[in-house]
């Protein structure tokens, strides 16, 4: 899972199944990756000090083990970081239990998720009005529940004109928009770069540093406004374009929208709010069975 804030992948391969042997194992990583709270090496140390002083003070009053008192303390610290994962921000839930238990039904347990969010206005998706071609989800995330989801319109990776709209709900999207126009940004520089084919590992390592330093020799660009009209509302929106590829960010009713686009013209663009998943979930599978065929799964 990758729950906490970050985006899933829209290729969820099918998890590889171990012998039930290492349930104990993998439910116990389960459980020390859900930690809210991770010490630094530095209160282990402290620990260990007053546990070794408290020890033998009361070693000499008691006649108790001081080494025992200084181990006592040292599992008392680290049992109350591991507890973390249950009464932190995003504790544990059945369904991350469910998970390591029958990882084969993470992908439609994840989708039904998804779904629920959207039909409950949780969650808000916008389409792409008129779109004829593929569909896809392009990642999710959230806390407790999905916050923000990326709706993919034809493939990046294979198409010369596509969409990618990132909804984000919550006062803290709002909040950071300065950040997310820089990450935006990055990304248009990115998508100007036709996906090249058949690369080798070291050629795509090559590619992807050149790539980096390229990004970061390239002065910022300064943000136009334009209007999009964004469920049937005109609204304001920042926009930065290069050649045929740009991106967009906007707020629409407490709901940030980003689009990155190739292919189509700005003033053009209109979305619409979706009322079910259902398309881009079957497009996502679709998308997931053909990579296990082609990789053997």
């Amino acid at each position: 899972h990758q729950w906490k804030g970050s985006s899933r992948s829209s290729t969820l391969l099918r998890p590889y199944r171990r012998h039930w042997s290492w349930l104990p194992v993998d439910l116990f990583r389960m459980v020390y990756h859900h930690r809210s709270m991770d010490p630094v090496p530095m209160t282990y140390v402290m620990a260990a000090v007053i546990g070794g002083v408290l020890g033998a003070t009361l070693d000499l009053v008691l006649g108790w083990p001081w080494w025992l008192i200084a181990v006592g303390l040292l599992a008392a610290v680290w049992l109350f970081f591991f507890a973390s994962a249950f009464w932190g921000p995003d504790p544990i839930r059945a369904d991350h239990v469910r998970d390591v238990i029958d990882p084969s039904g993470i992908e439609a347990r994840e989708f039904a998720r998804l779904e629920e969010a959207i039909s409950t206005g949780r969650l808000v998706g916008m389409e792409v009005a008129g779109w004829t071609g593929s569909r896809s989800l392009g990642g999710w995330g959230g806390s407790s529940h999905p916050e923000h989801v990326t709706l993919r319109h034809g493939d990046p990776e294979r198409d010369n004109t596509w969409v990618s709209v990132t909804t984000r709900c919550g006062d803290r999207f709002s909040i950071g928009l300065d950040r997310r126009k820089s990450r935006l940004f990055e990304e248009l520089l990115r998508n100007e770069e036709r996906p090249a084919e058949d690369l080798d590992v070291e050629d795509l390592r090559r590619r992807l540093i050149d790539q980096r330093s390229r990004i970061k020799a390239t002065k910022p660009m300064k943000w136009s406004t334009t209007t999009l009209t964004i469920d049937g509302t005109a609204t304001r929106s920042n926009v930065i374009q290069r050649g045929d590829c740009w991106v967009a960010v906007a707020v629409a009713e407490g709901v940030v929208v980003e689009i990155m686009a190739r292919g189509l013209v700005v003033d053009t663009m209109e979305l619409n709010r979706v009322s079910s998943l259902q398309l881009y979930i079957q497009g996502t599978q679709q998308l997931n069975a053909a990579h296990r065929r082609e990789h053997g799964h």
